[in-house]
C-alpha cells in the first residue's frame, strides 16, 4: 500500500514538474505568434531587398550593400489602425531584429505587446518622438534569444562587424552604423561616448547595455 501510494505521489511530482517547463515553452511560442502576425501585418515578415532575386526572402538578404530606398516600406497605416502607439520599426538584418516601434512616456510596453497585452517579453518602445536624436530604444533581453538579446554579441568584434547595421523606419528608412557598447550602472541617466540611436536592454539586475549608432542619412 505505501509503495502504491508513494508511485503516485513520485508520479504526481513528475506531472508537476513538466507541467512547470511547459509554461516558458508556451510563453515563448505565444509570443513567436504573436510577433509573426505583426510582422505579417505589417508586410515584413520575410523582408528582402527591392532589387533583390533571391527568392529565399529572408532578412540576411537585406545589407550594407543596398540603400535605404530598396527596402520594403512597413504598412504603417495598417499597424496604426491596430495601435496608434506604433510609431516605427527596426530591424538589424540577419539576426532576430524585425519589430515594430512603440511609443509610450512611460514604460508600459515594457511588459505590454503591441496588442496592449500583458507578456513578459513586452515590446520595442521609445519614451519620446522617433525622430527626436538622440533616440533612446528600449527592449528586454529574453532567454529565448528574442526581443535585443542578441545585443550581448556586439561585445564580440567579429559579429558586431558582420551586423554593423540598424535600420529605423519612420516615415521613411534611416540607416544606422555601430559605434560602440557599453555596460553602465540602471541608475545613471546619461550614457558615456557620442551617438544619435542608443538600444538600450538589460545586463544582469543592476545594470544596463548600450549600444551606440551613428546615423549614415
Amino acid at each position: 500500500m505505501r509503495l502504491k501510494r508513494r508511485i503516485a505521489l513520485a508520479a504526481g511530482l513528475l506531472m508537476a514538474g513538466l507541467m512547470l517547463l511547459m509554461i516558458p515553452l508556451k510563453k515563448q511560442e505565444t509570443h513567436k505568434a504573436s510577433t509573426r502576425q505583426i510582422q505579417d501585418l505589417a508586410g515584413m515578415e520575410k523582408p528582402t531587398a527591392k532589387n533583390s532575386e533571391d527568392p529565399a526572402g529572408n532578412i540576411g538578404e537585406i545589407s550594407a550593400d543596398h540603400k535605404e530606398t530598396d527596402l520594403p516600406s512597413p504598412d504603417m497605416k495598417a499597424l496604426q489602425k491596430k495601435n496608434p502607439d506604433i510609431c516605427g520599426w527596426i530591424m538589424v538584418p540577419d539576426t532576430v531584429i524585425n519589430y515594430p516601434v512603440m511609443y509610450s512616456p512611460d514604460d508600459y510596453y515594457l511588459k505590454h505587446t503591441p496588442e496592449r497585452k500583458e507578456e513578459v517579453h513586452g515590446s520595442i518602445y521609445v519614451r519620446q518622438g522617433p525622430d527626436e536624436e538622440p533616440l533612446y530604444i528600449f527592449g528586454h533581453r529574453m532567454r529565448d534569444g528574442s526581443m535585443f538579446a542578441c545585443l550581448h554579441k556586439y561585445s564580440d568584434k567579429s559579429y558586431a562587424r558582420k551586423h554593423s547595421f540598424l535600420y529605423l523606419y519612420t516615415d521613411t528608412w534611416h540607416r544606422y552604423s555601430y559605434a560602440g557598447s557599453e555596460i553602465v550602472s540602471e541608475r545613471r541617466n546619461d550614457f558615456t561616448g557620442t551617438g544619435d540611436l542608443f538600444t538600450v536592454t538589460c545586463a544582469g539586475r543592476k545594470n544596463r547595455l548600450i549600444v551606440r549608432w551613428n546615423k549614415d542619412n
